[in-house]
């Protein structure tokens, strides 16, 4: 994304013209940069000019030229190339015949008429010098004996303060240190002729010794103090840090370790060894035990505390596992109520296995009530109370006494299998049979469900519908559809209740058309009943089966109802207006015609992606026009805003031949006039010019972004 580009008013110094408050200007031959103050030639403000500084570029530092009258010559002001830091010169208020310019620690200058600090090349005092500043040698010829050297000093050197000698010190005879002796070269020692201290002769030392890294003996070092020890810190050795013994170390008393010992080799403990004192120590235990573990007095030591939330996770055993007085696992106890007994203190006990079976190859005897949640498989013959399974043989649930019933909390008992039933079968709440081929219920000749799950049908001959002695009718109580022919003779006849209720023949194959008649009732029944109808006998309405159509020349109607009654479409006498009472919906078109298309609704919802407007009619088509109609194409919007109701409209402005947005229109013969334009406000602003596609207005998520637009302020 291209940034935006300001480019400020310029032109030649003498076309400057007076800038407004706050507008920029700048001179394109002497540039010059101005800021106008307040609209006048007088106010333009000059910022500065190229002239008076050369800026660093990473070679020289930046320059300061003080420019003569017409700009050509110059004094320059420059800082060295490299600096550490921040350096300030303050110059004096006033000058002063005759001084030298002189810099304190600060860098504040002031006039001076003695010589202050100076370097010199070489300097010869033949008397007492006084230096109340420091005094600095900067040759740098080394010395060998006590008359050579950068400084060479005839008679004595008193030091009032401290001396720091660089490099080596050479002492002709004794050297008494009064105070302190500070070495600070930091050269290490690896013999006893190297580092910054070598000493060819013995050292006495009256009082402690401290060495701040290393100490390497060579010889036997014997430390004769007897001091005993009792806690870090104290006995006649204190080490700080690490010991590093490479031989064998023998120690006379007592071994007191206070951090973590690390033994690499094989380590005999004799005797009987304490580890911890405290149940918060730990024992960490990396290696492998080899051995037994076994306690010093039988069933007193325990290994674990549970009551004391002291648990081991896991234990991997490849052998026995013997507990005299059982076991307690969670909440499953083995052999400890009794020797043989498996008990669960907190719920039901639950035998689970890795296939799901769990084989019991003894007599298996249940006291209480048992709860099998998946399979049980028993090899031989089970008796629940007098419920006998495979007793009598091996497919056989018979009881010892009374009848066998089969019962469940829902009142359904499923049967997956085909069921045979020699005897009578009594049902109180009915029965439920999975229908399809092979499945059903067969009651004698007649197949329940065996074909498919709708069919009721019969092995060989005639199904038969039968009331029960003393009735004279079989009743339908659902519509009742026919899908083969009705053969015979009807001697009675075929009544419905209600008269919404029909005989269906949509399936019947019958090309065929087919009359519809309406019989009158007589006068009497009309009276009594109101069921009378109208004869209405017309060859031309047909109803025919196999196209399910119904034909008539003319139909009219004042009102067509839904089948449940309720109000669908009505017509009205003398308009011939249709109006729909509920939800309308077309899977063709619609083609309107009129001058007004009217949608009285809360929302309008449209599936197309593309709306058009401003086709014209040609032949009941709508198709792009192909004159200039000089009409404004687009949207009106309504609304109400400080007491009157206001036009607003999205449209093409086809005097103006571009897209406008106004927030108050009147509209005429679909032309827009007494436009007031209204503000636009987007999330950002894309344009699409011969410039190419590209954002003007953006946001990062923090900042509004102008960018690929150029902000001209003008030429002078």
């Amino acid at each position: 994304m291209a940034a935006a580009v300001i480019q400020f008013k310029r032109g030649t110094y003498a076309g400057l013209p007076a800038l407004n408050a706050g507008e920029p200007g700048f001179s394109t031959d002497k540039y010059d940069f101005f800021i106008g103050l307040d609209g006048t030639s007088g106010g333009n403000k000059f910022l500065g000019a190229s002239r008076y500084w050369t800026r660093e570029d990473g070679i020289d530092s930046l320059r300061l030229n003080l420019v003569d009258r017409d700009g050509t010559n110059r004094i320059a002001l420059r800082a060295p190339n490299t600096l550490a830091g921040v350096t300030t010169y303050v110059f004096p208020a006033t000058p002063v015949a005759g001084g030298l310019l002189q810099s304190d620690a600060t860098g504040t200058l002031s006039w001076s008429s003695s010589l202050g600090n100076g370097e010199f090349s070489s300097l010869y005092v033949t008397g007492l010098s006084t230096f109340q500043g420091a005094a600095k040698v900067t040759s740098n010829i080394d010395s060998s004996d006590k008359d050579t050297g950068s400084l060479v000093l005839e008679g004595g050197l008193g030091v009032e303060l401290a001396t720091n000698i660089g490099s080596n010190l050479r002492v002709g005879g004794i050297g008494t240190f009064i105070g302190a002796l500070n070495v600070d070269d930091t050269s290490p020692s690896s013999s006893s002729a190297t580092g910054a201290l070598v000493v060819d002769g013995g050292a006495g030392i009256a009082r402690d010794l401290y060495v701040g890294a290393g100490l390497s003996v060579t010889g036997i070092t014997t430390f004769a103090s007897t001091q005993q020890t009792n806690a870090a810190g104290t006995g006649a050795v204190d080490i700080k840090g690490g010991l590093s013994v490479g031989q064998n170390a023998y120690i006379g008393a007592g071994l007191s370790v206070t951090g973590t010992s690390t033994l690499q080799g094989t380590a005999s403990l004799n005797g009987n060894v304490n580890l911890g004192n405290a149940e918060t120590d730990v024992i960490t235990i990396n290696a492998d035990i080899s051995g037994d573990i076994l306690p010093e007095t039988d069933n007193t030591f325990n290994l674990g505390d549970q009551s004391a939330g002291k648990t081991f996770a896991n234990a991997s055993l490849s052998g026995i596992v013997t507990a005299t007085n059982g076991g307690d696992f969670g909440t499953v106890q083995i052999g400890v109520t009794s020797s043989r007994t498996i008990y669960s203190d907190n719920g039901p006990l639950i035998l689970d296995a890795q296939n799901n079976n769990v084989v019991t190859d003894a007599d298996h005897l249940v006291q209480g009530t048992q709860t099998v949640t998946g399979n049980a498989n028993v090899n031989g013959s089970s008796t629940i109370n007098s419920v006998q399974i495979g007793v009598a043989d091996a497919t056989t649930i018979n009881t010892s006494a009374g009848n066998l019933k089969l019962d469940a909390a829902t009142n359904t008992i499923d049967v997956t299998a085909q069921q045979n039933v020699t005897g009578m079968s009594t049902f109180t709440n009915g029965i439920t049979v999975a229908g399809g081929v092979g499945k059903g219920a067969l009651v004698g000749n007649i197949g329940i469900g065996t074909i498919d799950n709708q069919t009721i049908s019969t092995n060989s001959g005639d199904l038969k519908l039968r009331a029960a002695t003393g009735s004279d009718a079989v009743r339908v109580l659902s519509d009742l559809i026919v899908t083969g022919q009705i053969n015979g003779t009807i001697s009675g006849s075929i009544s419905t209740s209600q008269r919404s209720s029909s005989i269906d023949v949509s399936s019947v194959s019958d090309s065929n058309d087919r009359f519809l008649t309406f019989s009158n009732a007589s006068a009497g029944d009309l009276a009594s009943t109101g069921l009378g109808q109208t004869m209405f006998v017309d060859p031309q309405l047909k109803y025919n089966a196999n196209s399910d159509t119904l034909t008539t020349p003319n139909l009219t109607v004042g009102a067509i109802k839904a089948s449940d009654g309720s109000s669908a479409m009505s017509l009205s006498d003398t308009t011939g207006n249709v109006s729909f009472a509920s939800s309308v919906t077309v899977t063709g078109d619609i083609t309107v015609l009129g001058s007004q298309f009217i949608v009285n609704t809360e929302a309008l919802k449209v599936e197309d992606p593309i709306i058009e407007l401003g086709l014209v009619n040609s032949g009941g088509n709508l198709v792009a026009p192909t004159t200039d109609n000089n009409l404004d194409v687009g949207m009106i919007m309504h609304y109400y805003t400080g007491g009157a109701a206001k036009t607003a409209a999205v449209y093409w402005d086809d005097s103006a031949a571009r897209v406008a947005v106004a927030s108050s229109v009147t509209e005429n013969s679909n032309v827009m006039t007494e436009i007031v334009y209204a503000n636009f406000e987007v999330g950002g602003l894309w344009v699409n010019d011969a410039a190419g596609q590209s954002a003007i207005i953006s946001h990062d998520g923090s900042n509004r972004i102008l960018s690929n637009v150029t902000v001209d302020g003008g030429s002078f």
